[in-house]
């Protein structure tokens, strides 16, 4: 195939432009997603916002006042089309400190500016552009902070203040990169010890036995629960979270204490619960393992190990030295889930939580008591009931009764701490390791029942205040007694060691976002809302006694006073236990009135984290909490505001996908038919697939047989380059982290130098194998063409078309470099091919080796190194400073 001769020079020169122009669209594409985080999307939307304050201020400049605001965004706003915190946190301009920030101007035309950005507290500059004016300037924030932003442009210069702070996100739009180093982060706290883990990373970090030595000092002490039920309970979950936050960051600073919605999958699943991909293997394991120990026993979290021989390290122990709840005598030295309560699924729950519910709440609630009652107990206790379960009762006498009977399982345990508690049930102090289970339990002695029936005993520790509890016919008082005083068996999340599952981290977020909301609508004259202290307490709850026992002076089979009262640590004035919750501050504890009020208060400056959206439920009917007429007010207030602060927020559907989200083709209807196709039909990501083969195919297949349509050169090359581009930015972006986990991106530090980052999951339970195939053979396969064609172009001196060739070669063998250097399987495959001497060979004739090496030495020459962290996700290291 060739021109006309005396087009030749001519053609060749017009394609070398045009290549000239295409190389450089590709290497703005690259550029644009090379940042610490690279994220892209087919379809992006280049929506920007003024930061968190609907009503910024004017920015000050060092010539005179100007109008001139700031924008900042970050790539999920850009995708989602809505700020940080919907723009409700009362911050000017709120900033990510775990992504790249654009800075733009919101003059139009946007003005060429010099940027800096300064730290507040230091004056230091942690950012700048330096060099010519630019229109925009992307940044990373080093640490949670607030900032000035300098905007220096050829008349005027203004300031604007930022806050950069930790967003914790829905963990199910997290891209799979970003939620692999979340999980790894959590996994490197469960599998370090707190000497190690201090050296390693500093005095942030806090390994697991410290927070559940920490929840179990409040929870399970003999006294009262000093953390729930009262008060108490939203101050002490959130400040223990704050700690895991900084735990976490302090193994990646990247990291925040993101959260679950779990009205999620009470809409996706109902009773189904179970089949949420949040029980993945890879993401927190089953919510039932299949043994009969309930051990969590594959995945990722299998066999998480309980500390032994903890009486040197904790003051609360089980019988055996486990770092476990006194009652909870259970021998095994691993984390156990179940999803049954004595005999019955869920505890006798449908499923989780619902958004309904919290939307009741939301437009009825009138005080702040009620809703920490709610956040208690129906808004999140369920959760923990039905991913801890309850066993270790005979069932012979239990199980029908609680499978169908009018017998509540749930107030069992409940009630069998109260007795515990008050003294009629004792717990063996010490059993050794070799003590057979069923002699290391928990009983009701009989120096302590004495003459009385089980029925007097029963009405003296309170049972008959629960009518529902009790009154269950073909069962006597004294199984009732026998099984309370014995208490059985329970997971970890129906315990006071909660803390030892992983699923406790997640959870406890979405109260608190719930909780943020309703004081900025009440802030806002939307809701009217007490926050007066208090507590709406259930008098027919097991756990909600309203008793302190004095255990003082206590011993033997002698009983402690007990009394109602207030238990410490619920009051207004109380101090919480945390003292480090600021890195490099003095350590300080709060009352908890200093903590809710002023702490955690959503117009605070003080939190050094925010929720990445406020108004968005997706469990809820049209993703808002309460039915769409009752808060149409609200949206109309949401929306003006947003108008005010000149911010353009077209109408989204909310969704709980993520900005990558892995399976979102999955059920999409376009890409049904490929289903049916032999070829895509075992695919987990059948549009994704599809793609990765369609640009590459088509200009080959421009290329080959275009002769048989038209003689224009030009129009041919151009449409292979435009083919071409289009196909190495699908693999480089989309296909090769959605098909097989790998990416690679070229990291710009703030002092400009920059290094290529090769990662991959080590976890590929994700990745189907028709999916891997297809991937390496679509990425492979074409560059051996293409060599081919070059080949044929030298012999028949077709010399004007080693211009496509040239770019075809240059595109394909940089995704080789780079996914190859991702993957070790694939450089084994690459480096035992070449063993072979067929590749060798066919690259040496070809010519080609001079490319690869090349791009090779452009990439780094060093050998990307990868550690594994524990969990699976790699922590990466530069390969190369330019």
């Amino acid at each position: 195939m060739r021109a006309p001769p005396v087009w030749r020079r001519r053609v060749v020169a017009v394609c070398a432009l045009g290549l000239g122009t295409i190389g450089v669209f590709v290497a703005r594409i690259v550029s644009s997603s090379s940042n610490r985080d690279s994220s892209s999307s087919f379809v992006v939307m280049h929506i920007f916002w003024g930061g968190g304050n609907p009503h910024p201020s004017n920015s000050s400049s060092t010539h005179h006042q100007t109008q001139r605001g700031l924008r900042v965004s970050n790539e999920y706003e850009r995708k989602a089309a809505r700020p940080i915190g919907d723009g409700l946190y009362a911050h000017e301009h709120l900033v990510d400190v775990a992504l790249a920030t654009r800075h733009e101007t919101t003059t139009t035309p946007r003005e060429a500016c010099r940027w800096r950005v300064v730290r507040k507290s230091d004056g230091a500059v942690v950012s700048e552009s330096g060099g010519e004016r630019a229109e925009s300037f992307e940044a990373l924030y080093p640490s949670p902070g607030d900032y000035v932003v300098v905007a220096e442009s050829a008349v005027t210069t203004t300031r604007h203040d930022v806050a950069a702070r930790r967003v914790r996100r829905e963990i199910r739009t997290l891209s799979r990169i970003e939620r692999e180093r979340y999980l790894s982060a959590i996994h490197t706290i469960y599998s370090t010890p707190d000497a190690a883990g201090r050296r390693m990373y500093g005095e942030e970090f806090l390994s697991i036995t410290w927070l559940v030595r920490e929840h179990l000092y409040g929870a399970a002490s003999k006294e009262c629960d000093h953390w729930h039920d009262d008060a108490g309970f939203a101050t002490h979950h959130v400040a223990i979270t704050w700690q895991f936050e900084n735990s976490i960051a302090s193994v990646d600073p990247t990291m925040a204490a993101h959260y679950w919605d779990y009205t999620i999958d009470a809409a996706e699943y109902g009773d189904a619960w179970a089949t949420s991909p949040i029980f993945g293997d890879a993401w927190f394991g089953s919510a039932n393992p299949n043994n009969a120990d309930h051990v969590v026993d594959a995945g990722r979290w299998a066999y998480v190990g309980v500390m032994e021989h903890a009486r040197s390290y904790s003051n609360v122990t089980n019988p055996y030295g486990l770092l476990r709840s006194p009652w909870n005598t259970n021998k095994i030295p691993f984390v156990m889930r179940s999803s049954y309560v004595l005999g019955k699924f869920a505890g006798g729950f449908s499923t989780f939580p619902s958004c309904d519910e919290f939307s009741m709440a939301l437009l009825t609630n009138a005080w702040v008591g009620t809703t920490f009652n709610q956040l208690n107990g129906g808004f999140h206790g369920p959760v923990h009931i039905m991913t801890g379960g309850y066993w270790g009762w005979d069932p012979a006498i239990w199980g029908a009764k609680t499978e169908t009977g009018r017998l509540n399982p749930i107030s069992f345990l409940l009630f069998a701490k109260f007795l515990w508690r008050q003294g009629y049930a004792r717990c063996p102090d010490k059993c050794s390791m070799d003590t057979p289970q069923d002699q290391c339990r928990c009983s009701c002695p009989t120096e302590i029942v004495g003459g009385r029936s089980a029925r007097d005993v029963l009405n003296a520790s309170g049972a008959f205040d629960l009518n529902a509890f009790v009154d269950v016919k073909g069962i006597s008082y004294d199984d009732i007694l026998e099984g309370l005083c014995g208490i059985g068996f329970p997971g970890e999340m129906f315990t006071s060691a909660a803390p030892q599952d992983p699923l406790f981290w997640p959870l406890h977020g979405n109260a608190e976002r719930f909780l943020q909301y309703a004081r900025i609508l009440e802030a806002k004259g939307v809701l009217r809302y007490d926050e007066t202290w208090g507590y709406d307490h259930s008098a027919d709850l097991a756990s909600d006694t309203g008793v302190v026992c004095d255990w003082t002076d206590v011993t033997g089979m002698q009983m402690p006073k007990c009394v109602p009262a207030t238990c410490p640590g619920h009051r207004e004035d109380d101090l919480l236990p945390f003292d480090n919750l600021f890195p490099g501050a003095e350590p300080r504890v709060f009352t908890n009135a200093e903590f809710f009020f002023d702490i955690i208060n959503p117009a605070s400056n003080a939190m050094p984290y925010v929720y990445d959206t406020l108004t968005s439920w997706p469990g809820c009917d049209g993703g808002i909490l309460g039915k769409a007429d009752d808060l149409q007010f609200l949206k109309d207030d949401l929306e003006d505001e947003y108008n005010d602060a000149n911010t353009s927020v077209p109408a989204v559907t909310v969704s709980a996908t993520g900005l990558f989200n892995e399976n979102e083709d999955a059920g999409s209807r376009w890409t049904a038919p490929l289903r049916n196709m032999s070829l895509f039909k075992e695919s987990k990501h059948p549009g994704v697939a599809f793609f990765h083969l369609l640009f590459k195919t088509l200009a080959i297949v421009v290329y080959e047989f275009s002769t048989m349509f038209t003689t224009n050169f030009v129009l041919v090359c151009v449409v292979c380059i435009l083919l071409l581009a289009f196909d190495f930015w699908t693999v480089k972006n989309v296909s090769g982290r959605l098909l097989v986990g790998l990416r690679w991106w070229n990291y710009v530090r703030e002092d400009g130098t920059t290094e290529w980052v090769f990662e991959s999951t080590e976890d590929m339970s994700e990745i189907g194998a028709t999916d891997r195939r297809l991937f390496w053979v679509g990425l492979y396969a074409p560059a051996f063409v293409w060599g081919f064609f070059l080949f044929m172009a030298v012999i028949k001196l077709n010399i004007q078309w080693l211009i496509v060739i040239i770019a075809a070669l240059s595109l394909s063998s940089a995704n080789i470099i780079g996914y190859t250097k991702c993957s070790k399987e694939a450089r084994q495959r690459l480096e035992k091919f070449a063993a072979g001497g067929v590749a060798q060979n066919l690259v040496g004739a070809i010519g080609v080796s001079n490319i690869l090496s090349g791009i090779g030495t452009i990439m780094g020459a060093q050998q990307q190194q990868q550690q594994q962290a524990p969990g699976g996700a790699p922590m990466r290291q530069p390969t190369m400073s330019v």
